[in-house]
């Protein structure tokens, strides 16, 4: 088609036809872009609400926190869970002795202790042990499910546990699988009287 060939009326119109098009081109690609912007802003608000909620709901759960710790500073029953007021290394002795009786109950081996650092946290201290500990997966486990019950109340914060000899050859999977395991447990106690 030759375009000089048309009449002067056709060659406007085709020449609005082509503006017109380029208009709606320009005008859906500028939607485009402001809808991306549009989601894009809904998109951070979200997250922002998001993370908004995240805060309230840490925020509650300090002030609860703060709450029951204020319940337990008032209430001597509620410290039943932890360490009478003695020194450092005497709630530290308490911890390794109530620790290395439950595993020898449970007929696992403790190899070595080592005294932690303690860390003190207003009226209470958190004291522990480091233990290497070898026996049979069953009997390990059955000394972690006694450690639940413990009155004061131990607790595991660190647990490196491997087989305790080479099991790539083994010929015998009918024997309950060695293991030795370090772990770290610790126990609450008072504030030591001045």
């Amino acid at each position: 088609m030759r375009l000089y060939a048309l009449s002067r009326t056709s060659r406007r119109a085709l020449a609005a036809g082509l503006l017109l098009a380029v208009v709606a081109l320009i005008a859906l690609t500028l939607w485009w872009l402001a809808s991306i912007l549009f989601l894009d802003q809904q998109r951070r608000v979200s997250e922002l609400g998001g993370r908004l909620a995240t805060l309230e709901a840490t925020s509650v759960s300090t002030a609860e926190l703060r709450r029951v710790w204020a319940r337990l500073e008032r209430d001597p029953r509620l410290l039943v869970d932890m360490y009478p007021p003695v020194s450092s290394a005497q709630a530290a002795a308490s911890v390794q002795a109530a620790a290395q009786r439950l595993f020898s109950d449970a007929g696992v081996t403790v190899r070595s202790v080592q005294a932690l650092d303690v860390l003190e946290d207003g009226p209470v201290r958190r004291v522990g042990v480091r233990l290497v500990i070898a026996g049979t997966t069953p009997r390990i486990n059955g000394a972690l499910q006694r450690m639940a019950g413990a009155r004061p109340v131990l607790m595991i914060a660190g647990a490196d546990i491997e087989s305790a000899r080479d099991t790539r050859f083994e010929a015998d999977w009918s024997r309950p699988q060695e293991l030795q395991a370090t772990l770290d447990v610790y126990a609450f106690a008072q504030e030591e009287q001045p």
